[in-house]
């Protein structure tokens, strides 16, 4: 995806987000993008073949979405309609991050070595709180190659606290002579 469809997808987060809000539907509207945008993508043949009508794509959603809000139905005739359907996925992120702005949230990805204890997580909860000012929500995986400790996404934030990223850290220093025994 180019930097202009990442643009234009935005332009149609916003005007989801304006109409969900207004109808007060925004978590269902988000749950019924993202669910979509999946489906999509497991039937990309159908949804972006040019051949095939813009009422047939319309109707196989309306059977997919049989009980999804109106805002999102409407949402995604349009995207078939002005053929961007392709930018569902881009569409559905940004609404869900836009729609997390709105309500003072933010999603932090962590991913760990080993599974993280209620414990552990309510502490780095905390901590990314006290550092963004925003309740946070945490999209949790395990990741056996960082050997140990963690990796935190959070928009554009990345706290590399894993060992393997300290051990790739260490070994640039060497490599740049950048050890203490090195100097003259």
């Amino acid at each position: 995806m180019t930097s202009s469809d990442r643009v234009v997808a935005r332009r149609y987060a916003k005007a989801l987000l304006q109409i969900a809000l207004k109808h007060k539907r925004q978590e269902k509207v988000r749950k019924e993008v993202a669910d979509f945008a999946r489906l999509v993508s497991e039937r990309a043949a159908v949804f972006h073949h040019p051949m095939i009508p813009a009422r047939r794509k319309k109707a196989l959603a309306k059977d997919l979405l049989r009980t999804a809000a109106p805002e999102t139905l409407r949402f995604i005739d349009v995207l078939i309609d002005k053929k961007r359907i392709l930018l569902l996925p881009l569409a559905a992120a940004e609404f869900s991050r836009l729609l997390d702005e709105e309500s003072g949230k933010a999603r932090a990805r962590v991913a760990s070595a080993s599974a993280l204890s209620p414990a552990q997580q309510a502490e780095i909860k905390k901590k990314l709180k006290d550092f963004s000012g925003k309740d946070v929500e945490l999209d949790l995986k395990v990741d056996p190659a960082l050997l140990g400790g963690a990796v935190v996404r959070m928009g554009d934030w990345v706290i590399d606290g894993s060992l393997s990223g300290r051990l790739s850290r260490l070994g640039r220093r060497l490599s740049e002579g950048a050890w203490a025994g090195d100097r003259p």
